[in-house]
């Protein structure tokens, strides 16, 4: 029986090493939120915990990205303030700094351009009507970046949630977008 267990032990450390050398060479891995572990098993949250040490190392891009999709979607958000927001280092949520890092790279996309009219404007926690991200994580991979989360949104009693994955293309100093789920979802158009 021992052996048998070892056979086991050594076939499934032998498949996660194969597969984890796999997965470095498809591109770098940024986890901004991460779900929420909590003490008790099975305890689950609507909202993630901001991971500022993957959030520090965003390079340009990626931090203009991560800017968009906390004008997307709430991060704890209270009055003006939402976590990923302040986590990125760009103050206020709305604030100017949040508003040029969006612009100068979605220079010709429809949804940042509404939400810059907006100023980014995310409920706070609690109202009739808000959003946060349960994780949201980017992969980068050449000049393909691939958003995943899970965006939950109370809206008047009833809960929804928007899933990625996402992705975009940095290209010529901006980034474009090659498919979107969360924009058309919060357009209404939930399935």
């Amino acid at each position: 029986m021992r052996k048998t267990f070892f056979i086991l032990l050594f076939s499934g450390s032998f498949a996660i090493g194969v597969f984890g050398q796999q997965n470095q060479k498809k591109g770098k891995s940024y986890v901004l939120i991460e779900q929420y572990k909590g003490s008790n098993s099975g305890q689950f949250s609507y909202s993630g915990e901001i991971n500022e040490k993957s959030i520090n190392n965003l390079p340009e891009p990626l931090r203009a990205l991560a800017a968009y999709y906390s004008g997307l979607g709430g991060s704890e958000c209270l009055h003006d303030s939402c976590n990923l927001t302040i986590a990125l280092g760009l103050g206020k949520q709305g604030s100017d700094n949040q508003i040029k890092l969006i612009s100068k790279w979605f220079k010709n996309d429809s949804a940042a351009k509404i939400l810059i009219l907006g100023r980014c404007y995310q409920p706070p926690d609690g109202a009739s009507t808000f959003s946060n991200y349960t994780f949201l994580n980017f992969r980068l991979n050449g000049n393909i970046v691939t958003v995943n989360y899970l965006l939950m949104s109370y809206d008047h009693g009833t809960y929804y949630e928007t899933r990625g994955p996402d992705k975009y293309e940095i290209k010529d100093k901006a980034i474009v977008v090659l498919k979107r789920n969360i924009w058309s979802d919060l357009l209404g158009h939930r399935n």
